[in-house]
């Protein structure tokens, strides 16, 4: 079970999130076979604790599968989004993986006379999921970030197009954030990198006037 854990582990920075939940998935499931969730109680209280691990083993197992099929990403929030909309997605911003991408993104930003927030983030990127789990899902965080353009740098894939994005903006790897003005100059000091909280992020937004 460990050597599948640590194979799952480095699979998981190589394919899709959604593959990587139905693989923790799998082996939770798995996990909670082993350990007896499906076996006749015996005497004693090894047995039933047993049957209760596996239980919410195979339980866990089942809601990473399901969440990754319904577009989930999140381990620790695997039925996050069986209540999302398409509106929902929209709102988050456009998401891009190349130079050439992200300068019609900014042109359009730029077209609406709004400041801009790019989010460099990854699948893989384990303190990127803290920050959109807990800042960039606060009800307050989310009115301000109406007013910004918000354009996410996706750069899961280790590539040539994603490298000379991260080149354009001297970004050294995901978590970060870059706040731009209307007029698509960064203001440098609003640049966070790393886990950030709510209130790091509301100081950065009023720079831009969100």
């Amino acid at each position: 079970m460990v050597f599948l854990a640590l194979a799952i582990t480095m699979v998981s920075r190589l394919v899709p999130s959604e593959v990587s939940l139905v693989l923790w998935g799998a082996l939770a499931i798995d996990i909670g076979v082993f350990v007896g969730a499906f076996d006749v109680v015996t005497a004693g209280a090894a047995g039933r604790l047993g049957k209760g691990a596996g239980i919410v083993a195979v339980t866990y197992g089942c809601a990473l599968v399901v969440g990754a099929a319904s577009g989930g990403t999140d381990p620790l929030r695997p039925l996050a989004g069986l209540g999302r909309t398409q509106a929902a997605h929209v709102e988050e911003g456009r998401t891009v993986s190349s130079v050439p991408a992200f300068e019609a993104a900014l042109a359009a930003a730029r077209a609406a006379g709004k400041p801009v927030l790019v989010e460099f983030a990854a699948d893989w990127c384990t303190v990127c999921k803290t920050n959109e789990r807990t800042v960039l899902a606060d009800a307050d965080v989310r009115a301000r970030l109406r007013a910004v353009s918000v354009i996410r740098a996706d750069v899961t894939r280790d590539d040539d197009a994603t490298r000379a994005l991260m080149r354009r903006f001297e970004v050294v790897g995901p978590p970060t954030l870059i706040l731009m003005r209307p007029n698509g100059a960064e203001v440098r000091e609003a640049r966070t990198e790393g886990e950030f909280t709510v209130d790091d992020l509301k100081r950065r937004l009023a720079l831009v006037g969100a």
